[in-house]
């Protein structure tokens, strides 16, 4: 994905990719018969692959057009899946150049087109597709979590025009910040926190840079542009305190973040400008406040009592997302979910069933003035 994306951005070249896990029948990726078995209807990846076919004969387009444009069908399959049908379909088409369908109509592999397979071990596919194909190992750190940071810490100041004579000082501490406490940070949580999901580093380091960028609001950018470079750093130091946080943390169980809060009241308190009168407040109850300084949600909300669990009227006002009062968790939930909102990220609520989550997002749907579409992917 990030080379398909580096050839459309710096160069004449395009690419457009179809990234997929076949999780789905091999009747969903390649077609099947109506119920009434009168109608053939495409799969997934027969439209996509239809698609780059027409591309690919239009007469109209220009020579240098087509030989400049690609797509690519990138296939990511688990160890679940491997078995379902859809190798010996994939095999057909890398192999022959083309498949032949059960509509008995013949899908050819357009000349623009390249099939890309992403597995864990070479030995989940069968010999006959990998002796088709070219293969190339990808090491641990080929991607590295500093690539990752780097790479977000440019595209997130080339995006921020107001801190223009400025980003060079913040550039520097962020990538300071980072090889202090990122490295040592998920050292911590790969050793001492066995209890939660076993995320990939770069992809915790993804989420990290996901909310310094969300906590770095607009109005934050603006204040940091119009006052000196001490008071940018400052803020600059809070958010990415509080990134960390919540971007290594937020994932966690609660017997874990319990370690992990242990730990960073060691290891990166000091890079939080905290206010003394909330001293004794969970991490996970800071924000960073108008001015730039560290604050607490109960002193945002001092009329909420800061209860643990949400505080629910009655089945019929739940279902509707009427039943809410505004405690402090929902208060913190709801901020850190429109923070991520605004930067354009989606979000993903994690919690056991009767935790609150489909409580929370109707809540946040009527605040907002949205419908949302509940859909039972399990189903």
């Amino acid at each position: 994905q990030v080379l398909a994306s580096s050839l459309s951005s710096h160069s004449t070249f395009k690419v457009e990719s179809l990234s997929m896990n076949p999780q789905v029948s091999p009747s969903d990726l390649f077609g099947f018969y109506s119920k009434s078995e009168t109608e053939w209807i495409n799969g997934i990846a027969v439209n996509f692959f239809k698609d780059s076919d027409l591309a690919d004969n239009d007469e109209d387009k220009p020579t240098e057009s087509l030989n400049n444009e690609e797509k690519w069908f990138i296939l990511e399959p688990t160890i679940k899946t491997l078995n379902s049908g859809w190798v010996q379909s994939i095999s057909s088409l890398i192999g022959e150049g083309f498949l032949i369908l059960n509509s008995g109509e013949r899908l050819r592999v357009p000349s623009n087109m390249k099939i890309i397979i992403e597995v864990r071990d070479l030995g989940d596919l069968p010999s006959e597709l990998t002796s088709k194909c070219g293969v190339l190992n990808i090491d641990d750190e080929d991607v590295t979590c500093n690539m990752v940071q780097q790479s977000w810490c440019n595209q997130f100041l080339a995006k921020k025009s107001k801190l223009e004579g400025k980003a060079d000082i913040l550039k520097d501490e962020l990538n300071h910040l980072f090889d202090l406490y990122l490295e040592k940070t998920l050292r911590f949580i790969s050793e001492e926190c066995l209890l939660s999901p076993n995320l990939e580093r770069h992809h915790l380091t993804q989420l990290c840079c996901n909310y310094i960028e969300s906590i770095l609001t607009d109005a934050f950018i603006s204040s940091i542009s119009s006052k000196d470079s001490e008071f940018g750093v400052r803020v600059l130091r809070s958010a990415f305190g509080l990134g960390l946080i919540w971007g290594l943390g937020g994932h966690l169980i609660e017997q874990d973040r319990k370690s992990f809060e242990a730990y960073c009241r060691m290891n990166i308190e000091d890079i939080l400008d905290r206010q003394e009168n909330i001293i004794d407040r969970s991490i996970y109850d800071l924000r960073l406040s108008k001015d730039g300084s560290i604050g607490a949600y109960k002193n945002q909300y001092p009329h909420i009592n800061p209860v643990g669990d949400f505080q629910l009227v009655s089945q019929t006002q739940i279902s509707a997302g009427l039943g809410l009062v505004k405690t402090l968790d929902l208060n913190r939930v709801a901020q850190v979910v429109k923070n991520l909102s605004n930067i354009g990220k989606h979000v993903i609520l994690v919690g056991p069933n009767g935790s609150g989550k489909k409580s929370v997002i109707q809540w946040l749907a009527q605040e907002g003035g949205f419908s949302p579409l509940h859909f039972q992917l399990s189903q």
